[in-house]
């Protein structure tokens, strides 16, 4: 059986499509190393933020290759900080929606090219430790 612990230091939206609603985060870890995901926003912040976690755990997991009968092939992956991301990362994805939806609200053509530009170039801190 192998147990490995992790912690997340930051989880960030480094591409951002507006019209699709779609964003790549890029998650970094503490010990190092990162991970990359493509997600599609709605509006069940909390959900996404819970998948988001369960993603990772999944996708850190190390095969086991014990030769023990009972305990052999279980991985388990604990996040140090797991609630602490839950919590805060739902309020991430809630403020990254908002600024997508100013963006879709503006009416004056000059504005709006400016605000999707800065979309198209910005990084949004969806977490950070």
């Amino acid at each position: 059986m192998k147990v490995k612990a992790i912690e997340i230091s930051e989880i960030r939206a480094i591409k951002i499509d507006s019209k699709k609603r779609t964003a790549t985060l890029k998650i970094s870890f503490s010990e190092g190393g990162s991970l990359s995901k493509d997600v599609t926003l709605n509006e069940e912040y909390e959900l996404m933020a819970s998948q988001l976690v369960k993603w990772i755990k999944q996708t850190m997991k190390e095969q086991d290759t014990d030769d023990d009968e009972i305990l052999g092939g279980i991985s388990i992956v604990n996040i140090k900080n797991d609630e602490d991301v839950l919590d805060r990362a739902a309020k991430g994805f809630y403020r990254l929606d908002q600024r997508l939806d100013g963006v879709k609200n503006i009416r004056n053509a000059t504005d709006y090219m400016k605000a999707y530009g800065q979309v198209l170039t910005m990084e949004e801190v969806i977490f950070k430790k």
